[in-house]
């Protein structure tokens, strides 16, 4: 009920026995099983590591190159496991190189009968939504195959699965993929609402993400400043001015609630510097109303503005803002 565990010597030993010859070698054979699980883990962990960085490094040119490396393992009589091949394909899916990720998934379907797990699928979904070429099928078709092979989908896993249906913009997709994860009782992230609301904008513009963000506040979804913070980073990334428009009027609406979980950190004025910046808005206006509001810059916001008039190339902008600040009695905690 303690939970240490105790070999066969010690027990012997504690129940006042004698340790016989047999149990000398059933400890030794113990011993050696212990040893060979640790020699294993260390070389999944060696294997593992060096496929993911040949994986990240793009060192594997062709199938045969692995296929080379498992004839290797076959003449030493080695097993690879499941954390190697994960290992791989996360290595392959952070390139999106999905047909030698699919190639290698099958290799460990057809040559170890390996099961796979979470993990597995979360490298494919990750590698589909990297690949130029992929098609909404494709992605569906493999959460089919997850889920008929019994695999539960974590978290990471669905928001893999819709960052792969967002490259092939598809927002009644996304919208299926999420309900099904409220059916699996997975909870949702950041990320999960970030990639929702990224191919509602990218396929029906800002009032498909505005109705999703009343939808999920209609289901009792917490919302705060985070979600609007992704918001206002797709708008100012929009192709379409008219997305930065609406921005700025629902930031401005966002500055006069009472609700202090959706008012606008230093984070969310950064951002919308670039909105007014591309949206053609004086710069001045974003910084009267970080004054009005009481938040304080950091170094972050700070070095925007830098960057800012250093691609407008105008020497002079930076001690001109900062007498300006001055002169609106405007906080500032440090300034280059």
């Amino acid at each position: 009920g303690t939970g240490i565990v105790i070999d066969i010597d010690t027990q012997r030993l504690l129940d006042g026995k004698k340790l016989t010859a047999e149990d000398t070698q059933t400890a030794d054979a113990d011993r050696e099983r212990k040893i060979h699980l640790q020699l294993e883990r260390d070389e999944n962990y060696y294997w593992g590591k060096k496929f993911a960085n040949s994986a990240e490094h793009d060192s594997f040119h062709d199938d045969m190159a692995f296929t080379k490396l498992m004839e290797h393992f076959k003449n030493k009589n080695y097993t690879p496991s499941l954390p190697l091949y994960n290992t791989l394909l996360a290595g392959l899916g952070k390139r999106g190189n999905l047909r030698r990720a699919i190639f290698v998934y099958r290799h460990m379907l057809n040559y170890h009968s390996i099961k796979p797990d979470s993990r597995t699928y979360t490298a494919l979904f990750q590698a589909m939504s990297i690949f130029k070429g992929i098609h909404l099928t494709e992605a569906l078709e493999m959460e089919d195959e997850m889920r008929r092979r019994g695999v539960k989908p974590t978290v990471q896993t669905y928001n893999a699965l819709l960052a792969a249906i967002r490259k092939s913009k598809h927002p009644q997709a996304a919208h299926a993929a999420f309900e099904r994860m409220k059916q699996d009782m997975v909870e949702p992230d950041v990320i999960t609402y970030t990639e929702l609301l990224d191919v509602c904008m990218r396929a029906d513009g800002v009032g498909a993400a505005m109705s999703l963000i009343a939808q999920l506040k209609q289901e009792g979804v917490q919302q705060d400043i985070q979600l609007y913070n992704v918001f206002f980073r797709l708008c100012r990334d929009s192709p379409r001015d008219q997305d930065r428009a609406e921005a700025i009027t629902i930031f401005r609406e966002l500055c006069d609630v009472s609700d202090e979980s959706l008012l606008p950190t230093i984070h969310t004025f950064d951002i919308m510097l670039g909105v007014y910046t591309k949206a053609g808005h004086s710069e001045l206006d974003l910084l009267k109303l970080i004054g009005r509001q009481g938040v304080e810059m950091d170094s972050g916001f700070e070095s925007s503005l830098l960057s800012l008039y250093s691609n407008k190339k105008d020497r002079e902008a930076c001690w001109n803002l900062y007498r300006k600040i001055q002169a609106n009695d405007h906080p500032v905690r440090t300034w280059p």
